[in-house]
C-alpha cells in the first residue's frame, strides 16, 4: 500500500466506519473524537447506510 494515499481524514474513516461496523452508537463516536455535531459523523462513515441501522432491523421479523 501507498502510504501516500492516506492522510489524517483516513485514519478518520477507518475509526468511525470500523466502530460503526462493530455497533457504536453515533454518540460514543462524537464523545470518542470530541465532536459536538452527528453529521460529521457520517461525512467519514464510508458505509454510512441509515437503513442498515435503524432498530427496526433488529427486531428479528
Amino acid at each position: 500500500m501507498d502510504p501516500a494515499a492516506y492522510n489524517s481524514h483516513s485514519l478518520r474513516a477507518g475509526h468511525v466506519t470500523q466502530a460503526r461496523r462493530n455497533g457504536a452508537s453515533i454518540e460514543e463516536i462524537m464523545w470518542a473524537d470530541r465532536w459536538r455535531k452527528p453529521e460529521t459523523v457520517k461525512v467519514y462513515d464510508r458505509e454510512f447506510n441509515p437503513a442498515a441501522r435503524d432498530s427496526v432491523m433488529r427486531l428479528g421479523l
